[in-house]
């Protein structure tokens, strides 16, 4: 039994967008698609999974004080962003925007034959009105049953260093993780069908995890794709994820601040 605290947020109870080409099922609370239960997480805002038309692209957007986490599932995305040099990002790789004290971007499928699956995730930073910043990481190594550092920062990447926009390109070309300007880590992982691989997760903060494909059980939970689970700083965190005996799992998961 999931200790008190632990909530499942399933893929099919998610708000739905259809606009534009784009085709997104929201976590929390977004644009037209409303739940007064679920207005975010802690620091994590929005989280949403995204299946883009070839040559979809978005309007324009301009966001002010959060920072922006874009995992590309398949596909290619295109990102413009006023100021900053243009970037792409392939399947398996993904981007940080520091929005800072604000700043415009237009998101695109970068090709006009193929789709793109995106996932989108915006998270508080523990700082106001910083410079805006953006770095790409490609793909990680493959590593099967092990949790890869997407992005990190505060103790998760040593409180002495501070995310702007040289420090996170700088830790993409060394093949770190990108920096957060927040205390928290975003890992993924892919485990194979009827593998475990344990959540490793620090005790007293918030926590989501993401099942991004497959199905999966973590901690007597059963899980499908779409699915979410969070819990507080007050409960236990999951300890572990055994994929299903017949598919494996790929899954996300944040630690944030309590």
């Amino acid at each position: 039994m999931l200790p008190v605290g632990t909530l499942l947020r399933p893929a099919a109870a998610r708000g739905r967008i259809i606009a534009g080409g784009v085709d997104a099922w929201h976590a929390f609370s977004r644009g037209d698609a409303i739940d007064r239960d679920w207005m975010g997480w802690g620091a994590l805002r929005v989280l949403s999974t995204q299946d883009w038309a070839p040559g979809a692209v978005a309007e324009a957007v301009r966001v002010a004080n959060m920072e922006l986490v874009l995992l590309v599932l398949d596909g290619r995305l295109r990102i413009a962003c006023a100021g900053l040099d243009p970037r792409e990002v392939t399947a398996g790789g993904v981007a940080w925007i520091g929005a800072g004290h604000g700043i415009e971007c237009r998101l695109e499928n970068a090709s006009t034959a193929a789709p793109l699956r995106l996932l989108e995730a915006w998270i508080q930073p523990d700082r106001v009105n910083a410079t805006p910043g953006i770095a790409v990481a490609p793909a990680p190594a493959a590593a099967r049953n092990a949790w890869h550092t997407l992005a990190a920062g505060g103790v998760f990447h040593g409180a002495t260093r501070r995310a702007g926009s040289a420090g996170a390109n700088r830790a993409a070309r060394d093949g770190g993780p990108l920096l957060l300007r927040q205390d928290a880590r975003l890992r993924v992982a892919r485990v194979d069908a009827g593998a475990s691989r344990a959540l490793g997760v620090l005790p007293a903060r918030r926590g989501w995890l993401q099942l991004l494909e497959g199905a999966a059980v973590v901690d007597g939970q059963a899980m499908s794709a779409g699915d979410g689970l969070a819990w507080n700083a007050a409960a236990p965190a999951p300890a572990t994820l055994v994929a299903a005996p017949d598919t494996a799992a790929h899954a996300l998961l944040f630690e944030l601040p309590a």
